[in-house]
């Protein structure tokens, strides 16, 4: 088997497999959420949730990147490169939470009728 040729090709699927795990009241859970719009999406989501504070003022941007990426299983690479892009965004900097937005105005409309 390759593994058995490479050891740290093992070391390194196994560490993917652990990151994919997250505890849920106590007890391990494999993620199975698994994130189908783009990434720069999760990482609006994850600075927004950061700057309302959502999970404390000690929690970083980072962490939550992280523990989004986790819970998600998706790839977040370089979320604060991508920031910095969407900072710069002229039309509609947050296109997601618009669309988070609206999508939740509709909902709530729907159930009114």
């Amino acid at each position: 088997m390759l593994f058995h040729h490479f050891p740290h090709l093992d070391k390194k699927a196994a560490k993917k497999r652990e990151s994919r795990q997250f505890t849920m009241f106590d007890k391990q859970v494999e993620a199975k959420l698994n994130w189908k719009l783009e990434t720069i999406s999760l990482i609006e989501l994850g600075a927004a949730l950061s700057e309302v504070n959502a999970f404390g003022s000690k929690t970083t941007r980072k962490e939550i990147w992280e523990a989004l990426s986790v819970a998600f299983n998706v790839n977040l690479e370089r979320p604060e490169s991508a920031l910095s892009q969407l900072k710069h965004r002229k039309i509609n900097p947050t296109r997601f939470l618009d669309t988070l937005r609206y999508s939740m105005i509709k909902l709530i409309d729907k159930s009114l009728d």
